[in-house]
């Protein structure tokens, strides 16, 4: 974990950012190496991407920016959508968030579908 008070000549009192976008230095999604911490994945918008001014902001050796890898030469991008999708799930199989073994972050009150007695009385009206 990165003291978030001296990093750089300025001070950082936010969570690392990683930013989702395909420019010079970005690191391959499969390779990267989540912090152990609370981070702000950031994505841009669609066809235009992250800006500039806001890439130039990010602190260098605190902040990253990644690419999702993908087959073929064609494509250089995803949707919004799915390359946040794929970032979440990477974080989540590095990072959890849970201490192993103590319980932190499972879930209290599980729903058991296969005994849940309850009645769904959502109707779907397209069934007519």
């Amino acid at each position: 974990s990165v003291d978030r008070q001296s990093v750089g000549r300025q001070s950082v009192d936010r969570p690392p950012i990683v930013a989702i976008e395909t420019v010079e230095g970005s690191v391959s999604l499969s390779s990267f190496k989540w912090p152990n911490e609370e981070v702000v994945i950031m994505v841009g918008g669609e066809g235009l991407g992250i800006s500039k001014t806001m890439l130039k902001a990010m602190r260098p050796g605190y902040d990253h920016t990644v690419y999702i890898p993908m087959a073929g030469g064609d494509h250089t991008s995803l949707n919004v959508a799915a390359a946040l999708t794929c970032a979440l799930y990477s974080y989540r199989q590095a990072w959890p968030g849970t201490k192993q073994g103590t319980g932190e972050g499972e879930v209290t009150n599980p729903t058991d579908i296969s005994t849940d007695t309850s009645t769904d009385t959502s109707t779907d009206s397209n069934s007519e």
